[in-house]
């Protein structure tokens, strides 16, 4: 009777003692809502749809060759990169393995590029022009619902949705002879934005994570005027780009 009464005194201190590690060795659940903070770099291409030099009515400042061939300057692809810093909000719920959820997110996209070039008209190669390129982000806002799968604390998740941010487009032409433009336009565009990310959760409340984003946005076309003496002439120019961004970021979230 006594070993018996001691054997079951020893297997409740065992139990009594395996049960926290027992519980600590749960797998992990993703479910909750989280605040995060996410930083890194940006690498994208702003593709030209070429600067557009044409009359806007007979007695134009150029002239068929010249007007294609300073048009002809101006398509070249830019290579905008830039950092970028933000905030996000987000909701996971874990069914078995699969964890499905959306992601609201916000923050700095500075990217950036521009190039010059310099040419003489093929009517008159004594006379030179230059133009000027250049485009720029600010911004960016995203709003992605996503899926993941999870093996315990790892969570490897996709998604894919609305993207949003201002873009900035800046085209400007001067020659030998005094002619001036400068066309530029910024506004809000509308896009999408797809990516994948690999998180880790470091405890019940904090995880980190590396992911990487593919946005893209229609064109914004700058247009102006030919100026020469303050005078307009009768010539308009015009640029536009559509833009296509890669995004690499590091991130660490707190679930609540």
């Amino acid at each position: 009777m006594r070993f018996t009464t001691q054997a079951a005194a020893a297997a409740a201190v065992l139990l009594a003692m395996s049960g926290p590690a027992l519980a600590a060795d749960a797998p992990y659940n993703w479910t909750g809502a989280r605040l995060g903070l996410n930083g890194g770099f940006n690498n994208g291409t702003a593709h030209s749809g070429g600067g557009a030099f044409g009359n806007l009515s007979n007695g134009s400042y150029w002239a068929t060759p010249d007007d294609v061939a300073v048009g002809a300057s101006t398509k070249r692809d830019l290579q905008p990169s830039g950092y970028n810093a933000g905030v996000e909000a987000s909701y996971k719920h874990q069914f078995g393995n699969w964890v499905p959820g959306v992601d609201l997110g916000f923050g700095s996209f500075h990217n950036s590029d521009s190039f010059v070039a310099t040419n003489g008209y093929p009517t008159n190669s004594a006379v030179k022009y230059t133009v000027y390129s250049n485009i720029e982000t600010d911004w960016l806002f995203t709003l992605r619902p996503k899926l993941g799968y999870a093996w315990d604390r790892f969570l490897l998740e996709g998604g894919a949705g609305l993207a949003m941010t201002k873009i900035t487009v800046e085209q400007n032409f001067i020659d030998t002879q005094a002619r001036v433009e400068r066309a530029a336009a910024s506004a809000t565009k509308t896009g999408w934005t797809a990516g994948a990310a690999l998180n880790y959760a470091l405890s019940d409340s904090w995880s980190i994570k590396g992911e990487y984003l593919y946005t893209a946005f229609s064109g914004v076309r700058a247009t102006g005027n030919l100026v020469n003496n303050s005078i307009v002439d009768r010539a308009r120019v015009t640029q536009d780009y559509n833009l296509t961004v890669s995004t690499f970021r590091l991130g660490i979230d707190y679930r609540f």
